[in-house]
């Protein structure tokens, strides 16, 4: 799991949002995109709300999630 930082434009003027994005691994080996959100902060509660998201989807069965060890992120896996 990571977040991209994107500029684009709102309301007239430029802002940073975040793609936060989740990619897994099947049983063949082979890497799927899980997830891809976009949101307008990188905290806890923008982790918080993607995951539920994916776990609202069918994930299930997660053993092991590697990040960047973001403190939001981090939180969120707990939580959820």
């Amino acid at each position: 799991m990571d977040a991209l930082t994107q500029k684009v434009r709102e309301g007239g003027r430029i802002i940073n949002v975040h793609a936060p994005i989740a990619v897994g691994v099947n049983a063949d080996g082979h890497r799927e995109i899980l997830g891809i959100d976009v949101v307008t902060a990188e905290g806890g509660a923008g982790w918080i709300a993607f995951i539920r998201c994916l776990v609202a989807s069918g994930l299930s069965g997660v053993q092991l999630v590697v990040s960047d060890a973001h403190v939001g992120l981090a939180d969120a896996i707990c939580a959820v």
